[in-house]
């Protein structure tokens, strides 16, 4: 049968999805945190409900997500989740 030897598995899209949380780091990196629909002058600090931040990170490392909250609001981090691709050598 089919195994897994001379395989290389790499991340195409990893994600983060928050609920009713400010913006983290990741992985060094932060979403923008500046949206269209927010009038100017008003703070966007907190996006209401479920959202999805996706990490620009891809290639052969292991998955693992680093998360950093560096500002003084709410950070619930509901899961991870992402499209793994499997190639042969």
């Amino acid at each position: 049968g089919p195994t897994a030897l001379g395989t290389k598995r790499r991340w195409n899209r990893l994600k983060t999805r928050v609920l009713n949380s400010s913006l983290p780091l990741i992985d060094g990196f932060r979403d923008a945190d500046r949206r269209p629909e927010i009038p100017m002058g008003e703070s966007d600090n907190v996006r209401a409900g479920l959202f999805d931040i996706e990490q620009n990170q891809t290639g052969y490392g292991d998955g693992s997500i680093r998360v950093v909250q560096d500002r003084p609001y709410p950070l619930y981090i509901v899961g991870y989740f992402g499209q793994y691709q499997v190639e042969d050598d």
